[in-house]
């Protein structure tokens, strides 16, 4: 019996284990697939981590799952001022896509950020660079 009980607890924990391991590696899948990639409307070979890095101070990513989707988040701190991007991460023909869904700079939204976030955050990268 003690021999059964030690075998139980040890596939639990190899099970914990797995899951841990494997929950970790996903979050690094959906927040790499922001970070390393660019805004599509700014003609630049700089990556998205690169251009927050530059322009902002005590950065942190973040995955923020819900119930339908899968939300990346970057929070940080520009020119004093904090900012908060949320990207919304979804799967588009077996290749993982994002836009961006929302953005606040020093407590301000910024309209349509999907269409306006490349741009505005560009211009900023460049006045740091």
């Amino acid at each position: 019996m003690k021999k059964f009980l030690k075998l139980v607890i040890f596939v639990v924990a190899i099970i914990a284990l797995l899951y841990a391991c494997s929950k970790r590696w996903i979050e690094n899948k959906f927040i790499s697939t922001v970070k390393d990639d660019y805004f599509s409307e700014v003609n630049s070979s700089v990556t998205i981590e690169k251009m927050l890095d530059t322009m902002c101070t005590s950065s942190e990513w973040s995955l923020e799952p819900s119930e339908v989707n899968q939300y990346v988040v970057y929070n940080g701190t520009c020119n004093g001022e904090p900012l908060r991007l949320s990207f919304l991460v979804y799967n588009f023909g077996g290749e993982m896509r994002w836009k961006v869904s929302s953005m606040t700079y020093g407590g301000k939204s910024l309209p349509d950020p999907d269409d306006n976030a490349g741009f505005a955050l560009y211009e900023e990268y460049l006045r740091h660079k």
